[in-house]
């Protein structure tokens, strides 16, 4: 029995759901399903199943900047846990999605303040998640951040970046949160390294270095 087109996008789905958490891109997928399947001559059909399940929106396609690249510099990563006044939300009206919507604001103006030319924004919210279930913070970031150390003129000694975020926007500028958890990563499986990247590219181009 021949394959249908339902088929093949059965077989697409649940390859992306096994390659997961990485998030492959278009050509690594259809690669890997290639040679999972030992499916010579079916690229086009694969990218042509691929390219309907993204428009009907049964796979979703987002773009996201290569941390790693040396280009964008922002090699670190980190999470940060905040933990919120739940009666002091309660008084002003407002709620975690409330909070959410001013930590992204201020987290704007302190890069347009901050570092009105750098190309690259030193501080980027890659997600932002309400949770429950903990005991010790209610909303959790997902955070890339340059290796960069700054000295803010009312704070004396040089500190990272990421501390110097934390302390003031979150700590400060934000009002509702009680306090801060910073957590640092070492590595993610989700997104590819610019090495990664890179060795994709070539070998999808035929070179080798």
């Amino acid at each position: 029995m021949s394959e249908g087109p339902e088929d093949l996008s059965d077989k697409v789905l649940r390859a992306l759901a096994q390659m997961h958490p990485r998030r492959p891109d278009r050509a690594e997928l259809i690669a890997w399903m290639e040679s999972a399947e030992n499916g010579d001559g079916r690229k086009m059909a694969i990218a042509k199943r691929l390219g309907w399940l993204v428009a009907s929106n049964y796979i979703e396609e987002t773009l996201t900047i290569n941390t790693s690249s040396p280009r964008v510099g922002l090699p670190g990563m980190a999470l940060i846990g905040i933990l919120l006044n739940i009666e002091a939300l309660r008084q002003t009206g407002k709620n975690q999605h409330t909070i959410i919507d001013e930590v992204l604001e201020k987290t704007r103006e302190f890069v347009t303040n901050n570092f009105p030319d750098t190309k690259i924004p030193p501080i980027v919210i890659r997600e932002i998640n309400i949770v429950h279930g903990s005991e010790q913070f209610d909303i959790l970031l997902n955070i890339s951040h340059s290796q960069e150390m700054v000295t803010e003129k009312d704070w004396m000694e040089a500190e990272s970046i990421l501390t110097y975020y934390v302390r003031d926007v979150l700590q400060t500028r934000v009002e509702g949160i009680a306090g801060t958890r910073t957590m640092m990563l070492a590595s993610s499986r989700a997104y590819p390294t610019y090495q990664e990247t890179g060795n994709r590219a070539r070998k999808a181009s035929g070179r080798t270095h």
